[in-house]
């Protein structure tokens, strides 16, 4: 893209106010078919900037960085969802449950929409971009010949494979908890859906806890390696619970599941960037949303048919730890996207 305002913001100018637009219609439409019309504008113009946006953290930091840098991301995100549900319930309180007026689904909608406008703004005010039609007049045609010379060889498109599928199975499971953990603790653990709600929030409150030291940890033993210690354990917690079917080992398994899947995210994103390399982090990045987009959309209907073969919820977490060990045979593939010496010396000889 060649604006005056950069190569990735003009995605999120355009598209995260359209985003908000949809999203604030939602609820008001009063037939079936044009609330659906808005949930795919919705979903499709969140899809076009969700990338590049995204883009912007490997465009400003150093590979030997990027998962600390990921590990703010992912603080940031997990505290707008806990954000998100502590916000959603103040105003369902404020404005009462009248289903008939609908008032509180209306009230969270508008919350929302209006944090996707918040957020636009920062990014407008708080993040810059190089002039991008400046940064392309003078090298445009060798920049264009050294993207077409440099591919990836047959080992790397291998790494990359396998981490897309590593990651399609991996967002199966996550996915499936988030979904449908609140039918789980309604017909297991008696519980309310405000109580499956708050009980979620130790998920995420654990997720909060682990992401510096995912990012860390990622920089000093390499990403593989923390990736397969956040698989291992949703593995061990969540067969040990389905195993032995002690409803109380659901709190650790939480705890601990919040805990594994920043060590796991914070360190995937980071992984794709370094495959691709330098100059084409956009792109892969687009690669990385597929496949994690591709697992929340299959999520629902795998588990949806376990569900209906098994007749309980209590094949929810079983099904979960067949996903991640699935995910985890894929992750011992990946041979590529480290950090290496040479990409830091490449960016830093051209800062």
């Amino acid at each position: 893209t060649r604006s005056r305002f950069g190569k990735r913001r003009p995605f999120v100018f355009i598209f995260a106010p359209l985003s908000a637009l949809m999203f604030f219609l939602i609820p008001r439409m009063l037939s079936i078919p044009a609330m659906m019309a808005c949930i795919i504008a919705f979903v499709f113009f969140m899809s076009l900037w969700r990338s590049p946006v995204m883009s912007l953290m490997p465009d400003l930091t150093p590979p030997h960085l990027r998962s600390e840098a990921n590990s703010v991301i992912s603080v940031t995100g997990g505290f707008g969802a806990f954000l998100g549900i502590i916000a959603g319930s103040a105003l369902a309180f404020i404005f009462g449950y009248d289903t008939h007026l609908n008032e509180e689904r209306n009230a969270v909608f508008v919350f929302g929409s209006l944090m996707m406008i918040f957020g636009t703004l920062m990014l407008a005010f708080f993040v810059k971009e190089e002039d991008s039609r400046l940064s392309l007049t003078d090298s445009a045609e060798p920049k264009k010949q050294k993207f077409k010379g440099h591919k990836l060889d047959k080992a790397e498109r291998k790494s990359l494979i396998l981490m897309m599928a590593a990651l399609f199975f991996l967002f199966i499971g996550t996915n499936s908890i988030t979904t449908f953990f609140a039918l789980f603790a309604h017909e297991i653990l008696g519980k309310t859906t405000a109580q499956a709600t708050l009980m979620m929030t130790l998920f995420l409150a654990s997720g909060l806890a682990g992401a510096f030291p995912a990012g860390i940890l990622g920089k000093k033993y390499g990403r593989k390696k923390v990736i397969l210690i956040g698989l291992s354990v949703f593995i061990f917690m969540f067969a040990i619970f389905t195993a032995s079917k002690q409803l109380w080992l659901v709190w650790p398994a939480l705890a601990l599941g919040g805990a594994a899947s920043m060590f796991i995210n914070v360190n995937t994103l980071p992984l794709v960037w370094s495959i691709g390399g330098l100059d084409r982090v956009g792109t892969f990045t687009g690669y990385y949303y597929t496949a994690t987009f591709a697992g929340q959309v299959a999520a629902p209907i795998f588990y949806g048919i376990v569900r209906v073969l098994t007749g309980t919820y209590m094949s929810l977490f079983g099904f979960c730890a067949v996903a991640f060990v699935v995910s985890l045979l894929f992750v011992l593939g990946v041979k590529h996207g480290e950090a290496v010496p040479e990409e830091e010396a490449k960016l830093l000889a051209g800062e």
